[in-house]
């Protein structure tokens, strides 16, 4: 999992602006998911 990071990292200095764009929606988007599950998580609780 470190290692996935640091390489998003490198290929996050050479990104173009439309690919920054599209990774923080990405990012975004699964932000959202994760908190849908955890959500889930607790009702399940």
């Amino acid at each position: 999992l470190y290692r996935e990071m640091q390489r998003k990292c490198k290929s996050r200095e050479n990104e173009t602006p439309e690919q920054s764009k599209r990774r923080h929606t990405c990012d975004r988007e699964s932000k959202i998911r994760k908190k849908a599950n955890e959500t889930e998580e607790q009702c399940r609780q």
